[in-house]
């Protein structure tokens, strides 16, 4: 008789989970572990085929892969065969591309021959070139100083209309207190040349020129120039000074700097026929508007005709 032992069927049932358990934990462990080692490196495949190897038997053939018949198979014959030579283009004074030169038809500067020279065409027209500026008259700027080394100084300039980045211009502008707006530039002359880095100029708003009575409304003043010294020593002098402006006042435009001090424009002088401008000026720029660190006398007059653009 074959008895049943309760117990042992008891215990067999309680390790049943725990076999379950172990199994789980060690496939969490190994599947959360650590990378293996790193592979043997697997066999180096086979060469590739050389761009020459026609037939791709990995040698080289002369009689079918020396494609540029230089005795050699390499590289080279696989940028294949020179092209034909094309045809000669047509040469620049050959207006009519038959090969041949036409007196007639293709000597442009006739000087009886066809050839390179006829390709430049012939001689414009000559037109008026003005050497002498002087009568579109100048600014006179006259300064008194001290260098920002403390040496005092003085200096004179007279300067003309030179080059395209000087300025003449007057418009008419509407506006509160102003109808002209007045533009004037000059760079310091050199011959036939101007130097950009010498300049002074005005900026005015002006109300009835040439009228009873004239006003310049708003004067602003900008010179840019060396100052030599006699002990070879310079410095550049940048300043940039508002005369006045629309409501009278000379201060800088936020309104925190004096910015010049006795200020006289006086003599002006407008010809509407020949639009002709002058007058004199003279005044004390601050320190703090000027490169120098030191207030600046400055004066001068301006004698200049106007030009007005077509718009």
């Amino acid at each position: 008789m074959v008895r049943f032992d309760s117990n042992q069927k008891i215990m067999k049932i309680f390790k049943l989970p725990h076999l379950v358990l172990m199994v789980l934990t060690a496939c969490v462990i190994s599947c959360s572990g650590e990378d293996g080692e790193q592979g043997l490196q697997g066999i180096t495949g086979e060469n590739g085929i050389n761009c020459w190897d026609l037939d791709g038997d990995g040698e080289g053939d002369l009689g079918s892969e020396d494609i540029n018949n230089d005795g050699k198979v390499n590289v080279l014959d696989c940028m294949g065969m020179v092209g034909d030579v094309g045809e000669n283009g047509a040469n620049c004074w050959d207006l009519d591309g038959d090969g041949e030169g036409n007196l007639e038809l293709e000597d442009i500067n006739g000087d009886g021959k066809v050839d390179a020279l006829d390709c430049r065409g012939a001689d414009g027209n000559d037109i008026e070139v003005f050497d002498d500026f002087t009568d579109y008259g100048s600014i006179t700027v006259d300064l008194e100083g001290t260098r920002p080394d403390g040496v005092p100084f003085e200096d004179n300039l007279e300067l003309e209309l030179v080059g395209t980045l000087s300025s003449n211009e007057i418009r008419d502008f509407q506006g509160n207190g102003y109808d002209q707006i007045i533009s004037i530039i000059r760079y310091l002359p050199l011959g036939n040349n101007g130097s950009e880095d010498v300049r002074a100029g005005f900026s005015l708003f002006t109300q009835n020129l040439g009228e009873n009575p004239q006003a310049i409304r708003s004067a602003r003043f900008n010179i840019r120039h060396y100052i030599f010294g006699n002990d070879n020593k310079y410095f550049v002098l940048d300043a940039s000074f508002n005369l006045f402006d629309l409501n009278g006042n000379n201060n800088e435009q936020d309104g925190t700097e004096v910015g010049t001090s006795n200020v006289e424009v006086t003599d002006v002088v407008y010809d509407d026929a020949t639009q002709r401008l002058s007058f004199s000026y003279s005044f004390i720029g601050a320190a703090a508007n000027n490169s120098s660190n030191h207030d600046l006398n400055v004066s001068g007059t301006v004698d200049v005709v106007l030009f007005e653009r077509i718009t």
